[in-house]
């Protein structure tokens, strides 16, 4: 899923998952061959325990 459909579901920002990604809470997702991200599941779930503080 994109990064927008990304953070819906995790609760947050497509700006706060790069944040989290650039300080390397987040491992950077695959990108396509245009250079978007391309989240999945587990990157949502780890944006929502970020978001959360856990």
């Amino acid at each position: 899923m994109r990064i927008g459909d990304a953070a819906a579901a995790a609760g947050t920002t497509p700006r706060a998952l790069r944040f989290y990604e650039q300080r390397g809470l987040l491992s950077p997702p695959p990108r396509t061959a245009t250079g978007q991200r391309e989240y999945g599941q587990r990157e949502v779930s780890r944006g929502h325990v970020q978001r959360s503080g856990v």
